[in-house]
């Protein structure tokens, strides 16, 4: 809890730090929202790079995106401006991140981005690594990993890494 109240309405499943900087966290929750919550502690976050570098807030949510169904799993692409994450309708979805700064120093209403989308045919996947900026490794109850590659503005399915 960052605040008074919880940041989401049901179980939370998975978090990840940004690991350029450490002054955001993702959050994926079975309410189907992922949120971009701000995390800077003066005492702890001296040096820092990304584009969340210039972060000074603690709890303050810059994104929050309802999916179409529960979120298993979320990861920060290699350079943190994008975050991919994992449903349980089967769906892989790529958001831009960076922007959600911008939108708060301008003063904007929260940042909601639009996401690339690409739909797994099997199971649902539970956890995703990005491998590169535009690779990653979606895994779940297929039981074998699938590499993801961005095409474009697009991303595809490539290969079955079993």
């Amino acid at each position: 809890m960052l605040k008074k109240k919880p940041l989401h309405d049901a179980s939370v499943v998975q978090v990840r730090f940004d690991h350029l900087s450490g002054r955001m966290i993702a959050s994926a929750s079975l309410d189907s929202k992922i949120k971009l919550t701000t995390a800077y502690l003066e005492d702890l976050d001296s040096d820092g790079s990304g584009p969340f570098a210039n972060i000074t807030t603690y709890g303050e949510t810059l994104m929050a995106v309802k999916m179409d169904s529960w979120t298993n799993g979320l990861a920060f692409s290699p350079n943190c401006t994008e975050i991919g994450c994992v449903n349980q309708g089967g769906e892989l979805i790529f958001y831009p991140v960076s922007d959600a700064v911008s939108a708060v120093d301008k003063k904007d209403e929260r940042y909601k981005p639009n996401g690339a989308k690409t739909e797994h045919k099997g199971n649902p996947h539970l956890h995703l690594t990005y491998i590169s900026d535009d690779k990653v490794v979606a895994t779940g109850f297929d039981k074998v990993p699938y590499l993801y590659t961005k095409q474009g503005s697009e991303w595809k399915e490539t290969k079955v890494l079993d």
